[in-house]
């Protein structure tokens, strides 16, 4: 599955900044995205479009789960 948005930060000069980022953390009540580097910075991020209607716990782990669950699985005596 390809993300639906991919964005890289750029330096002054307009050029793409590929920084890793290790921690990342949706706020619960604003539209931004906190992102952090492994030397301590921390970017926030704007969203825009991303809108849902709120769903119940259980439905979001299962919406987790699923995307992180195989389509199809083919086990050792499948060809």
């Amino acid at each position: 599955m390809s993300p639906v948005l991919t964005w890289f930060d750029k330096d002054a000069s307009g050029t793409e900044l590929h920084i890793p980022k290790t921690a990342v953390k949706f706020s619960s009540n604003s539209p931004v995205v906190l992102a952090g580097t492994e030397d301590g910075r921390v970017g926030v991020y704007r969203t825009h479009g991303l809108e849902h209607v709120q769903v119940s716990e259980r439905d979001q782990i299962q919406r987790v789960m699923s995307a992180i669950t195989k389509d199809e699985y083919q086990g050792s005596d499948s060809q």
